[in-house]
Order: structure tokens, then C-alpha cells, then sequence
């Protein structure tokens, strides 16, 4: 049954890149033809605000943590954070939990589980409320369901953090698979708190994209809360899209199919390429660094 499991997951994933692949070469030629205004200053822009946006949710996530009493060097704790971002490419994301276990050894499993699953619920609340903001921005755009949908799923996994709840759910979670039960979750005020610093993030990395995109076209900037909205809407699909490696071709997708509604469809193709190379370069740089900077510092003691 896993086997059967894991061979669907390939296909679909298979599917989908192949969908992708079909958009960019159906429009190839027009590609080909588009008259791009190359601006690389906005490439780096855009780079640079993917580094700050992992930098900034590595602070979040040391904070988030602390608030389980999961405590570790920082340059140990960078590590374990960077590298876990690349365990998002193994199908099912289990990838991402079991390095950040190698990072707090000596700390109990199911709290850093846990604190990896609050983490991932509260940035989907906020990439709801992201997305939310982006519908709202381009409202005559898209259509109404979208704004019912955003709405709904924020308030949603509002309901879900409420701590009872969020216990309860966590705990019968844990019943089933014969663990002991988590004792408390952090006060329901400090998970708004960190929905908020997502959403910080979240803007980092919507600056990201709309750089890459106006490295390509003349964009206006009054089109940037639209453009994180929609992003952030094709990251929550890429989220529960557990067969592709970190959303990998249904973020794109849905960039591709919703984008062209207010940007020219070559910019768009060649734009969401364009992020996911920055964001894998990002991650792989990231990782690389507090890696040898965790080695160096492991050396000198």
C-alpha cells in the first residue's frame, strides 16, 4: 500500500510538471517574440528580499521554538533551520522535521514536532490572510469565491489555534499513536503575534516576486499587494499538494493560470521560473553557509 501510495504521488507530481511544461511550450514562441525589459538591478532586488524573508522566518521560528523550551546555539539552531527548508523538496514535507530533530538533540521529538506544526499552521493563517488582502486589492479581477474561500480558511485555522482546541486536536493526535499528551500550547495572543511576523515574511517574499516580475516588464507598484495575494493563494495549493517537493510546478501553475489576468502571460511564465530558481538558490546558500559556519565554530572548541 505505501509503495502504491508513493507511486501515485510520482505520477501526479509527473502530471503536473508536464502541464507546466505544456503552458511554457505552447507559449514558447510568444515568449520568444515578447519584448522584455530586462532590468538585472531588480533580479538582485529580488534575491535580496528572499534572503531576508529566510532570515526573518528563522527569527520567528527561534522564537516560536522557545516558546516549547526547545533552546540550541544559534549558529546550530541556523543550521538545523536552513537545512530543514531543503527537506521541503522530499514528498510529504517529513523531511523538514526529521533534520530539525538532528538540530535539538537532546529535546523531546514530539515538542519539536509540535512546534514545526504550529509553525507551518500559522504561516497557512497567514498566507490566508495574505491572500485575503491580494483579493481584496484586485477585487473587479478575480472572482467573488475567491474572496469567500480566503475568508473562510483564515477564520478556519483561526478556530484551529484557539489553544483548548488546538490541545485537544494535538492530544487526540497523540492518543492514536500512543504518545504522551502536550501539557500546554502558547497563549492564543502570541499565536496572533506570530501570524503577524508571518505576514511579514510573507510581504518579503511578495517583494520577491514582484521584483523578478519587473526585472522582466514594467510593472506598477500598486499591483504588489495583488501579486503576493495571488502568490501566496498558489503557495497554500502547493502546500497541500503533498506529491510535489515544495509545491514544486503547482505554484507555478496557478501563478501561470491566475497571473495573465493583469500581466502579459510571457512575463508571468518566465517570472515564476524565474522566483523558484532565487528561492532554491536562496535555500541551498542559506543552508550552505550556517553549515560552515556551524563547522567552523564546532572546530575551534
Amino acid at each position: 500500500m505505501k509503495n502504491k501510495r508513493r507511486w501515485y504521488s510520482w505520477l501526479l507530481f509527473a502530471l503536473v510538471v508536464v502541464a507546466v511544461g505544456w503552458v511554457v511550450y505552447r507559449n514558447i514562441g510568444e515568449i520568444r517574440q515578447y519584448d522584455f525589459n530586462y532590468n538585472f538591478r531588480f533580479i538582485l532586488l529580488a534575491f535580496a528580499f528572499e534572503v531576508l524573508a529566510y532570515l526573518a522566518q528563522f527569527r520567528i521560528w527561534v522564537s516560536l521554538s522557545g516558546e516549547y523550551g526547545l533552546k540550541a546555539p544559534v549558529l546550530k539552531a541556523a543550521k538545523g533551520f536552513f537545512v530543514s527548508q531543503l527537506g521541503k523538496y522530499i514528498p510529504g514535507k517529513v523531511g523538514l522535521v526529521l533534520v530539525r530533530m538532528d538540530a535539538y538533540r537532546g529535546h523531546s521529538k514530539k515538542k519539536i514536532a509540535v512546534a514545526t506544526g504550529v509553525e507551518m499552521t500559522i504561516s497557512l493563517a497567514s498566507a490566508c490572510l495574505l491572500t485575503l488582502v491580494g483579493v481584496v486589492s484586485a477585487s473587479s479581477l478575480l472572482p467573488a469565491y475567491a474572496l469567500w474561500i480566503a475568508v473562510f480558511g483564515f477564520v478556519a485555522i483561526l478556530v484551529f489555534l484557539y489553544p483548548p482546541l488546538f490541545l485537544r486536536i494535538i492530544n487526540f493526535g497523540f492518543k492514536l499513536i500512543k504518545r504522551e499528551p502536550l501539557e500546554k500550547s502558547p497563549p492564543f495572543k502570541t499565536m496572533l503575534k506570530f501570524i503577524f511576523a508571518f505576514m511579514f515574511v510573507g510581504l518579503l517574499h511578495g517583494a520577491g516576486l514582484f521584483f523578478a516580475l519587473k526585472s522582466l516588464s514594467p510593472i506598477a507598484f500598486s499591483q504588489y499587494l495583488t501579486i503576493t495575494g495571488v502568490y501566496y493563494a498558489a503557495g497554500l495549493v502547493g502546500f497541500f499538494a503533498i506529491f510535489a517537493p515544495a509545491g514544486i510546478g503547482v505554484r507555478e501553475g496557478i501563478l501561470m493560470l491566475v497571473l495573465p489576468q493583469f500581466i502579459a502571460e510571457p512575463v508571468v511564465i518566465v517570472g515564476a521560473i524565474v522566483i523558484r530558481l532565487l528561492m532554491t538558490a536562496t535555500e541551498l546558500l542559506l543552508a550552505g553557509i550556517f553549515s560552515i559556519l556551524e563547522k567552523i565554530s564546532q572546530n575551534q572548541k
